[in-house]
């Protein structure tokens, strides 16, 4: 299992001198541009911005990619029961096939009422598949103090998110993305920022290759942005705060076959909303979000995320078993 920070996103503090202080922490700390409204248009043009890059053990990937929702063909899809809906995010290319479907990822097997992370409505979300669940789970535990130490800030945004990972919502709203047909690149890459509920988010490659691009800075007064590239392919994770910079995903040409080989498929792991947490979750974040995200980007900084074992999810789901959860 491969864990590690690239160099622009190398952790604060790695570098030490012999007395303790930290050299050119400054120079580890990147910078995304948050959409402010005409009410923040006071607030600082950037905030900070985290990046961590890790790798499924191919033991785990492959127990992952097996389960039977990574793994529908075009009928299966296409099933009212599926929670797979089609979208059109590229009507310039519209040889781009795209589903996406949504479920929950926390320690039952029930529908949970929450907010669809698309449309914005409520809806009872179906659970995830018990593989993915299991893996959020283990990797909630395993990374426990992390987490704790990314909301900690005394701030009413970095409070809303505690209340949220106090009840083990973060990494449990789960988009399910399949991607096939024309690639999208160049200018057709649609340029955005996530909302509120991804500023903590997991991108799982299950299958195929994209690549992220971000633009990033490396100072908080940086005129400029540098455009960066995430190249992944199946059993790379990255975890990330995609809410407080701009990004797309470029996807290459894929031929899909009738059992749905040829596509390119990734899981979108976020935070879990209701309506009215999203609404609370706004008002807080609106109110302090670089201080929020200061927070969240040190402790990712300073604390490598670590992916659990095949092992330890199953053990989760043995749990789950005896506990008659699944």
């Amino acid at each position: 299992m491969k864990a590690f920070i690239s160099s622009l996103f190398s952790a604060a503090g790695q570098q030490k001198e012999e007395n303790g202080e930290e050299k050119n922490a400054e120079k580890n700390k990147i910078y995304g541009t948050w959409q402010v409204g005409a009410a923040l248009a006071k607030a600082p043009k950037r905030m900070r911005a985290a990046f961590q890059q890790l790798q499924l053990s191919q033991e785990l990937h492959n127990y992952l990619a097996k389960a039977a929702v990574l793994n529908l063909d075009t009928d299966g899809l296409n099933q009212d029961e599926s929670g797979f809906q089609r979208h059109v995010d590229h009507p310039e290319v519209p040889e781009h096939v795209y589903w996406e479907g949504y479920f929950h990822l926390l320690d039952h097997s029930r529908p949970e009422p929450s907010l669809h992370p698309r449309f914005g409505f409520m809806a009872d979300k179906p659970a995830g598949p018990v593989e993915l669940r299991a893996f959020a789970e283990a990797f909630r535990a395993k990374n426990k103090a992390t987490f704790e130490a990314a909301v900690a800030g005394n701030n009413a945004g970095s409070k809303f998110l505690k209340s949220l990972v106090d009840r083990n919502w973060h990494f449990a709203d789960c988009a399910i993305q399949y991607h096939s047909g024309k690639g999208i690149e160049g200018n057709d890459i649609a340029w955005h920022h996530d909302a509120e509920n991804s500023a903590l988010h997991l991108a799982l490659a299950v299958r195929g290759k994209r690549t992220l691009h971000a633009k990033l800075a490396q100072t908080a007064n940086s005129e400029q942005e540098a455009l960066e590239l995430f190249p992944q392919q199946a059993g790379d994770v990255y975890v990330s705060t995609p809410f407080c910079f701009e990004h797309g995903v470029q996807y290459s040409d894929t031929t899909r076959t009738e059992h749905g080989e040829g596509t390119i498929i990734a899981c979108q792991i976020r935070f879990l909303f209701t309506a009215a947490l999203y609404a609370q979750g706004q008002k807080a974040t609106n109110s302090s979000c670089c201080d929020m995200m200061e927070s969240i980007a040190d402790a990712l900084e300073q604390h490598p995320l670590v992916l659990p074992t095949l092992q330890e999810v199953q053990e989760v789901e043995r749990k789950w078993e005896k506990q008659g959860a699944q």
